[in-house]
């Protein structure tokens, strides 16, 4: 929903659709990070185990972001 959202604000003017597009990938990252986090926090391994949790989801993202830019998408 939000990479729709922000093409939208870019289509508006607000935004340029390269940083509306940057903007995207950074949330994203950000989400995975939550998810991650949150995970770790339900496991019940302590709060350590959550940011490390979350911080591997983070990375798993940013790879996957590298690829797509690597490949030119």
């Amino acid at each position: 929903m939000g990479p729709l959202v922000l093409i939208g604000v870019s289509a508006l003017g607000v935004l340029e659709l390269d940083d509306a597009l940057l903007l995207s990938a950074v949330l994203a990252a950000a989400t995975l990070f939550v998810w991650g986090w949150r995970t770790g926090l339900r496991m019940g391994n302590g709060p350590l185990s959550a940011v490390v949790s979350g911080l591997v989801d983070t990375l798993i993202g940013m790879a996957v972001i590298a690829v797509k830019l690597l490949v030119g998408h």
